[in-house]
Parts: C-alpha cells; structure tokens; sequence
C-alpha cells in the first residue's frame, strides 16, 4: 500500500475530520504519482489554491507540494528497486526535470545518493539473510 494511503486511512482511523478537498486531493496526488499542477487541481476542486493549501497543511503537516513530492520520489524509489533503469529514465518517467534533480530529492529525503541507498535496502520475505 502506497504511504500516502497509509497516511490518509491513518487519519480515518482515528476519527478525525478530514475535508473533502483533502481526500480528494490526496487521491489526485497518488493516482499522478505526484505528477500533477496544484493550482489547476484547486481549481478543479473548487476551491482557491490558499484554501486547498491551509485545509491540506492542517490535516497532513505537509503543503500539498510537498506532499506530492514526497510521493513522486517514493515512485521513483519503487521504479528503482524493480527494474534495472538508467536513473536519467527513471527520472523522466518520474517527472523530474533531469536526474540530478532526481539526486538531489534523494538526498533531501534519504540523505544519500540512490545507489548506496539501494545497496542498503532490507532484504525481501523470500531473501536468506547470511552473516
């Protein structure tokens, strides 16, 4: 289950309100993969960007653009531990403007370059752990 779907059932669960520009922007931001224009979603919405800004910050602790990055660079993370691509096509397939901005969010959110964090990644349920 994608993390931004853990978040928003996370909330649900606890009973708080949540708005529904919130969930409908979350489900906007998840089904682009955080590939998506903001002002032009709100306006979709129905509401004024400032509006789905303070209602989204609130729920999430997050503005919606930082949301969607999030999201766009967990894709790209998932695309990376999948398939054997060049990062400057991940990045692409990612929205990024090249791969050193794909880099860079790598850095921001993980604190490492993509290879070494991939070199590190927990093993799978079917992987035999030998130390």
């Amino acid at each position: 289950m994608p993390y931004s779907s853990k978040w928003l059932l996370g909330l649900l669960e606890r009973g708080a309100p949540v708005h529904a520009s919130v969930l409908a922007l979350n489900s906007a931001v998840t089904t682009s993969h955080g590939q998506l224009d903001l002002k032009e979603l709100s306006r979709d919405l129905g509401v004024s960007r400032g509006t789905s800004h303070s209602t989204f910050s609130r729920a999430s602790r997050l503005t919606p653009k930082a949301y969607a990055n999030v999201v766009r660079f967990n894709r790209a993370l998932q695309l990376a531990r999948r398939r054997r691509s060049l990062w400057s096509n991940i990045a692409a397939d990612c929205g990024y403007f090249d791969q050193s901005h794909l880099i860079r969010d790598f850095q921001r959110y993980a604190g490492r370059a993509p290879s070494s964090l991939l070199l590190d990644r927990m093993p799978d349920a079917d992987s035999i752990v030998i130390a």
